[in-house]
């Protein structure tokens, strides 16, 4: 049994803010993309080039899709970091404020080591993937963790 818990450290709250923010700006880069394939159909049917006006628009959207983890930071982190994590051989389970998941081993897809937070990303996430820091082990050790989840660590810069 491994079980993480406690307040996590400035340097994984910045870990998890750079998770959110990447994955909000490619969401949005994904959406301004599909808007501005169809800005430019629109343009050329109608020859009114004037419409293309809105990718100004769309391009703040792209920025705040990624700014928007860190103007709320507060209330992003305190939604998506866990207050306690508790792994053994079959299950996962995680309790956030507002929510609480339990999810079996064989469905987690990969996990990612970032600095010393291991974040681990489920096939399906019904709720949320969940971010773990080392130093916030309480039971356990990472020997036993890098086991439960052995071919699936990849370590990032």
């Amino acid at each position: 049994m491994i079980v993480f818990c406690g307040e996590f450290s400035e340097a994984a709250k910045k870990v998890m803010l750079r998770i959110l923010s990447k994955a909000g700006f490619e969401a949005s880069v994904i959406t301004a993309t599909v808007f501005t394939v169809l800005l430019v159909v629109v343009s050329v049917i109608t020859d009114l080039w004037v419409i293309m006006l809105f990718e100004i628009a769309l391009l703040f959207i792209v920025f705040l899709g990624a700014a928007a983890p860190y103007l709320e930071r507060k209330k992003t982190l305190e939604r998506m970091l866990p207050i306690k994590i508790s792994i053994d051989d079959e299950f996962v389970h995680a309790i956030w404020v507002d929510c609480e998941m339990t999810k079996k081993v064989t469905e987690v897809k990969r996990v990612l080591q970032i600095d010393n937070c291991y974040y681990i990303v489920f096939q399906n996430p019904k709720l949320k993937d969940v971010l773990c820091e080392t130093n916030l082990l309480t039971v356990g050790d990472i020997d036993c963790f890098e086991n439960i989840f052995r071919g699936k660590i990849k370590r990032i810069k």
